[in-house]
């Protein structure tokens, strides 16, 4: 980082001598442009009263070509009162393009905004001389792009030089209860370069104080002091930032006259810390420091958090450690070296730290060595140790050794893992944990996997998994229905434990079952019965045997059979004459069903031997109008009629009446009272058979 501008570096009585115009560049300008679409950038910053915006042309020949000609800013009301505007209009906030200010106004900012004279420098200064060979080409592209950078860099430091260059707006005719969208639009002719326009939306209630800068920490040597501050995380705040010095911790003044700002940012193009170095007058007096960040609006935000120390001397060298020793498992004594210099009288002792890892977590385990020492034995090892000697002087400032791995001899496998369990969901993915090894020395674990009980597991972990957990995935669509797993532990001198536990883990089931096949049928007495091969299928739960019902056309649960023994069934609900249709599905465990079975068709013959009777024969009296009420119920096919017979006290019973084949009661009036009546009902068929004879008997 550097201190921005000391002095005034440019003289700008003369500057004015050359044209406000861009014909003299605009030919060289236009052949070395970008291959970039050029955009107008813009941001707003809302205040309690009033809205600023600020912009910028993002390609340096863009930004050239459109300088002069200016930008219109156009504002639109989209909300009011906490409600959508249904037709919002664009307003104008600028009648005509805002362009760079009079030669006057420049020169009377000079002396107060030195950003100023760079901005009209960058605009408005000599021009190399125009050539058309490729050397003066990358000389003008090289120049152009300097003026660019220069120019947004300087007006990023001044809301004030900005708006003299017509790349800022302030807008006060703004209120608490509205929200506002605002277009720049560069005024340049499509037709000579199209510059896209930029938006932004914003209201009075977005306003927000500055936050304080961050994380400030010193680093003081001989007469002078390295600050350091976080600058990635408010990098959208803060374009440049003052730096304040106090002697008193009280009274705070500027260290240097202009903002300290970022000149270059890395290749990756992030920049996380920002840095600054003052000097100290002297070596004895505390000095207190703090920063501020300044926005593209020109404010100031709130002063960071103090830091203080005292310019003072350095020790010039760390210590080395050199060799170490390995007594047993437990003890190793260390050496280390620390380079003679006249600057170690400020040695006060030497402290030994220790970690599990090179680059962090160093813990003191001796925290005073003499300072006479160079050796010393440690007890306590880990089987992994790194170590760090550091030489602490008078101000309790610490140089600190490379690190030393130190590593008994370890043969010694870790313990079984243990608690290994998982589950499978839906979609296949795998979800492993156990129980972490408690051996401080556990590099990690291998994961191993079997799709069949029976096969040599295979390692699925390229590298040891540093977590008690693992995903993992299987598919679904394969045959097997289980997945085996089992772990085992390595240390890190790459020492593996025997392997856990199998873990077996169900898959979901989404495979159906085999289908079923009826193999033969037979007809007995008029029922019929079903002979079947169940599913081979091994997660089989049941089978389920359906009906299709002929008044609905719709196939009717008939019977479940859980298990795999059952292979025939008998259908009693049948009736001669009738044409019956049945189909076997395999249901498994999870309730996945097996595509139907073919359907057996079967049409059950008439036992012309034994007609049935008729349901539900009934003899009702009714004394008031003295008549018998005779009715019943009959579903057999092929009926032509009803014979009807009747008998009256102890005469033979004999046909009475003959019925038509859709009717089923008749009544009867022809009643003496206090005698006994005989009534018998059976079926004619069209092929001459009859029904078994059903008989009813009443008192009347």
């Amino acid at each position: 980082m550097f201190n921005f501008l000391k002095n005034s570096i440019f003289c700008f009585w003369g500057l004015f001598c050359c044209t406000f115009s861009l014909m003299a560049q605009s030919d060289s300008v236009t052949s070395i442009k970008s291959s970039k679409h050029p955009k107008v950038q813009l941001r707003t910053r809302a205040q309690k009263d009033r809205i600023l915006l600020r912009w910028a042309v993002d390609e340096p020949y863009a930004w050239k070509q459109s300088a002069l000609t200016g930008f219109m800013v156009e504002r639109m009301t989209v909300m009011q009162d906490s409600q959508r505007i249904k037709k919002p209009t664009w307003k104008r906030l600028t009648l005509t393009p805002l362009v760079p200010k009079p030669k006057e106004d420049w020169l009377k900012a000079f002396e107060k905004i030195p950003q100023a004279a760079i901005i009209a420098q960058c605009l408005f200064g000599e021009s190399l001389e125009i050539k058309t060979d490729m050397n003066h080409l990358f000389k003008e592209k090289e120049a152009l792009e300097q003026r660019f950078t220069f120019a947004l860099m300087a007006a990023d430091q001044s809301f004030e030089a900005a708006s003299l260059a017509g790349w800022a707006y302030t807008d006060i005719d703004v209120k608490s209860n509205e929200k506002y969208v605002y277009r720049v639009t560069a005024a340049l002719p499509k037709k000579v370069l199209a510059i896209d326009t930029a938006f932004a939306f914003v209201a009075l209630s977005d306003y927000a104080e500055l936050p304080k800068p961050l994380d400030l920490q010193a680093s003081f040597g001989v007469k002078k002091v390295m600050l350091s501050w976080d600058y990635a995380l408010l990098a959208a705040e803060y374009a440049s930032y003052f730096v304040e010095k106090s002697e008193d911790s009280t009274t705070f003044a500027r260290a240097v006259n202009l903002p300290v700002m970022v000149m270059n940012t890395p290749e990756n193009g992030t920049l996380s810390r920002m840095y600054f170095t003052d000097s100290l007058e002297t070596t004895d007096k505390k000095f207190f420091y703090r920063v501020r960040g300044i926005t593209c609006f020109g404010e100031v935000s709130p002063p960071s958090e103090v830091i203080w120390g005292t310019g003072r001397e350095r020790m010039s060298f760390a210590p080395n450690i050199t060799d170490f020793k390995i007594q047993n498992d437990s003890t190793v004594a260390l050496f280390w070296t620390l380079p003679e210099d006249s600057l170690n009288v400020l040695l006060q002792h030497f402290e030994l730290s220790r970690s599990n890892t090179s680059e962090t977590g160093y813990v003191p385990v001796v925290p005073k060595i003499s300072k006479a020492e160079r050796m010393i034995v440690f007890k306590g090892l880990q089987p992994s140790n790194y170590f760090t000697i550091a030489a602490v002087d008078r101000y309790g400032e610490k140089y600190v050794s490379f690190p030393q791995l130190v590593q008994p001899i370890d043969s010694t496998p870790p313990a079984i893992p243990t608690g290994l369990e998982g589950f499978v969901n839906d979609s296949g993915v795998v979800q492993l944990t156990w129980v972490p090894n408690k051996e401080t020395d556990i590099y990690g674990y291998h994961i191993y996997k079997g799709n069949i009980a029976t096969e040599e597991f295979a390692l699925i972990t390229r590298n040891p998994i540093q977590t008690a957990a693992f995903t993992d995935s299987v598919d679904l669509k394969m045959l097997n229905s289980k997945t085996y797993y089992k772990i085992a532990a390595l240390d890190r001198r790459f020492n593996q434990s025997a392997p856990s536990k199998v873990l077996i883990l169900d898959k979901p089931d989404h495979i159906p079952p085999i289908t079923p096949q009826f193999t033969d049928f037979k007809l007995e007495e008029g029922k019929v019965k079903l002979i079947w091969e169940n599913s081979p299928s091994e997660d089989v739960f049941c089978h389920r045997l359906y009906r299709l019902d002929p008044n609905l056309g719709q196939w009717k649960l008939l019977k479940e059979f859980k298990g795999a023994d059952t292979t025939t069934f008998s259908d009693v609900e049948t009736r001669g004459g009738l044409q019956v249709s049945y189909t076997l599905v395999a249901v498994d465990k999870s309730r996945n069903e097996s595509p139907p079975s073919a359907p057996i068709t079967v049409t059950v013959p008439v036992d012309k031997r034994n007609r049935p009777a008729v349901r539900d024969l009934r003899a009702l009296v009714d004394r008031k109008s003295a008549k018998v009420l005779i009715d019943w119920l009959y579903e057999e096919r092929e009926v032509v009629e009803f014979q009807i017979y009747r008998a009256f006290a102890a005469e033979a019973i004999s046909l009475w009446q003959v019925l038509k084949a859709d009717k089923r009661g008749l009544v009867d009036d022809k009643l003496i009272i206090n005698n006994i009546y005989r009534y018998a009902v059976r079926a004619v068929f069209s092929d001459g058979s009859m029904s078994t004879w059903k008989e009813v008997k009443i008192n009347y």
